[in-house]
């Protein structure tokens, strides 16, 4: 997947970098984790929606090398997922390691402690990835100013995944949307927007599998739950399966997060991103009744 939206999108680039490209992208995928969710389907499937928006028009907007990196993002932004939140992560000291040799840099201190409890896992993605990236050596047919564009704008767009800063990258958005993003300064922003509505763009995809993709969140979610009981921990809201609040978690992110990020979104993209919209409000419109059931088939 990864590799024919390089090669839709960043033909050029990618032949030239192919050899470092490959390597890190089948690396990356091997570390995502067997979890319910955050999973390699999951960035396959996020790798999957860029190059639908891409194609919708956000292209234009983009250089070849910034096309490149949003896509590199994509593909990296949930890589080593544990499967738990940062909040479990700070509670519990518990760490996700990255099974890969040479990258377990982390074994000695908590993920928690080393960033601060400050966008613990998405600063973890963003270092798993950079690491690779040297690894493979994947930039290094590049000039010095572009690997650094590459790296700082990748590293940003990931760490805006984190939800918890949402409403603050939400109105920055809306404030520079107007001008387009004509400015090179501004697109950074543009391309970690993009990131952000496809990591959460299972809302939108058709009602069958935006539903089979609510029902595999749903098991992670009781996963951690599960283990903070057995550790005699508070409960996180919606993540006890003995009280399924399915419906209302639902519409509170539709209402809080995923409504606002996309409407603001398809906008800029324009007539060809109506759809996307279009099939958010149905997904939305199923949960107007409370039922915490879901059907996928």
């Amino acid at each position: 997947v990864a590799c024919h939206a390089l090669r839709v999108h960043c033909d050029s680039m990618f032949g030239e970098l192919r050899p470092g490209v490959e390597p890190f992208l089948e690396e990356c995928f091997s570390l995502y984790r067997q979890n319910y969710f955050h999973n390699a389907l999951h960035a396959a499937d996020v790798v999957q929606t860029l190059h639908c928006f891409l194609s919708m028009g956000l292209n234009k907007r983009l250089s070849e090398l910034e096309r490149f990196t949003l896509l590199i993002a994509g593909s990296a932004h949930d890589v080593d997922h544990p499967g738990v939140n940062a909040s479990f992560l700070i509670h519990t000291g518990l760490l996700p390691r990255c099974h890969a040799g040479s990258l377990r840099n982390h074994a000695a201190s908590p993920l928690a402690v080393h960033y601060h409890n400050i966008s613990v896992l998405e600063k973890h993605h963003a270092a798993t990835a950079v690491k690779l990236i040297a690894k493979h050596r994947m930039l290094a047919p590049l000039r010095e100013d572009d690997r650094d564009s590459v790296l700082r704008i990748l590293i940003e767009a990931i760490v805006a995944t984190d939800m918890a800063f949402h409403a603050d990258w939400l109105e920055k958005f809306k404030a520079k949307a107007a001008s387009r993003f004509t400015s090179t300064g501004d697109r950074p922003l543009l391309i970690a927007t993009a990131l952000k509505c496809a990591d959460i763009s299972n809302v939108c995809k058709p009602s069958r599998i935006y539903n089979k993709w609510s029902v595999v969140l749903e098991w992670e979610m009781y996963s951690q739950g599960d283990m903070e009981r057995e550790r005699g921990m508070q409960i996180s809201p919606f993540m006890n399966r003995e009280k399924p609040e399915i419906a209302e978690s639902q519409r509170g992110f539709f209402e809080i997060f995923a409504e606002p990020l996309f409407a603001a979104f398809t906008e800029f993209l324009g007539h060809k991103a109506c759809v996307v919209m279009q099939q958010l409000l149905e997904n939305k419109q199923q949960w107007c009744c409370g039922d915490n059931s879901l059907t996928t088939s």
